[in-house]
């Protein structure tokens, strides 16, 4: 159960005369809906793929339970959304279909390895432990199956109206041919009142688009921000610079790492180096995979910076955690170059 404030639902369904009135406990949450990801969003995806996969011709055929791993699963919404809460909890519905079990051992992006597994087999051989109750090698059971995914999120202005889908695509894969076993794609469609349709997730303690004075050729960063994209697009850089930079004024990730690219490759700016690398940084610690993994870039070069593959490994990895799969490859070469 949750409280949610009857306020803030009148902004998000765009009443116009509502009462203030006490909290009170959401017996239907779809009765409440926001212009963003929500939970009975998520469990109608959740629903809709545990149901699409338990009725593939592949899951219907098995003849034994397999060992399933959570893979890479990339979330590139604006949305705050938790993968490994929704993986668990569709894992947790096929695998009442006695015909998976999920392993801890080994994952990619999509779920937390449970350290302990290391960590106890770290044990043997310890003289402080009775060796009888510690866990023996070479007991761990590897997957059979993987579970990715990736979400993204399209946004158009219609008017006034600003139309956002959000789309879910998970994939099964046989990790041993390499196969895909099953894919299912949902798709989830909202409009709003163009006003109040901001989803983009801003740097910490910084204002919002609404409080920004310097704002005005915009209606908010997420606004900016595809003026900027437009612009760019159009071989317009100078533009795209001055979107790009309001919106990343604003605190807007995404933008500062546009902006920071534009300074890298020398797009209506001066090329900096220095500067590229302060704008991906900002956007790195905004919890942005790319600008991680672009940060990583520099110091691998030695652009802008002094050339450190240790460091680049680092924001490589944290890329990689953020969920994109480039920072992922990236870091594994270096890691096999022994950084």
């Amino acid at each position: 159960m949750r409280f949610v404030s009857l306020q803030l639902f009148c902004i998000l369904t765009l009443f116009s005369s509502c009462k203030d009135v006490s909290p009170q406990y959401v017996s239907n949450s779809s009765d409440y809906t926001s212009i963003g990801i929500d939970l009975h969003d998520i469990d109608k995806v959740i629903e809709s793929s545990a149901k699409s996969l338990l009725k593939s011709d592949y899951v219907r055929t098995m003849n034994s339970k397999k060992i399933l791993a959570i893979s890479n699963i990339i979330n590139q919404t604006g949305e705050d959304i938790d993968v490994e809460f929704m993986s668990r909890k569709l894992v947790r519905i096929v695998r009442e279909s006695k015909k998976f079990t999920l392993t801890n051992a080994t994952a990619g992006s999509g779920i937390n390895i449970e350290t302990m597994l290391d960590k106890s087999r770290d044990l043997t051989n310890n003289p402080n432990y009775k060796q009888h109750t510690t866990q023996e090698l070479g007991t761990l059971e590897a997957p059979a199956l993987a579970l990715s995914g990736k979400f993204i999120e399209r946004k158009k202005h219609i008017g006034k109206v600003t139309r956002v889908d959000y789309m879910f695509l998970l994939t099964l894969t046989d990790l041993k041919s390499g196969k895909v076993l099953w894919d299912n794609e949902e798709v989830i469609s909202k409009v709003a009142d163009s006003t109040i349709a901001h989803t983009s997730k801003p740097i910490a303690n910084k204002p919002n688009a609404q409080d920004n004075k310097d704002s005005a050729n915009c209606a908010n960063a997420e606004d900016c921000f595809e003026k900027g994209v437009i612009a760019r697009d159009a071989g317009d850089f100078t533009k795209a610079k001055e979107y790009f930079g309001k919106a990343c004024d604003m605190g807007f990730a995404r933008s500062c790492r546009s902006l920071g690219y534009l300074y890298e490759n020398g797009l209506g700016v001066r090329q900096d180096y220095a500067k590229a690398r302060e704008l991906y940084l900002k956007a790195c610690n905004a919890n942005d995979s790319v600008g991680c993994g672009s940060l990583g870039i520099l110091y691998h070069e030695g652009q802008g910076v002094r050339q450190n593959k240790t460091k680049a490994k680092e924001y490589f990895g944290r890329a990689c955690d953020l969920g994109h799969q480039q920072g992922c490859d990236d870091y594994k070469n270096l890691k096999s170059q022994g950084y």
